[in-house]
């Protein structure tokens, strides 16, 4: 899937997701909440993200 953009263009919704992920995390830590960040470094088969990918997770408490 291409977001329509050139390779030099910025995707606004890729930033948007990057806003998101950065305030998430500053929330995260402020709170001292635990969580994680990890990078997908490679992939075998289909995948839901390519390698490089990052992604954050924290324990869930209601």
């Amino acid at each position: 899937m291409t977001s329509g953009h050139s390779p030099d263009e910025a995707d606004p919704l890729e930033e948007k997701v990057l806003d998101i992920a950065a305030e998430a995390l500053h929330d995260w830590s402020l709170r001292a909440e635990p969580f994680a960040v990890a990078t997908v470094v490679s992939t075998s088969g289909s995948a839901p993200r390519p390698a490089g990918a990052a992604m954050a997770a924290r324990t869930f408490t209601p």
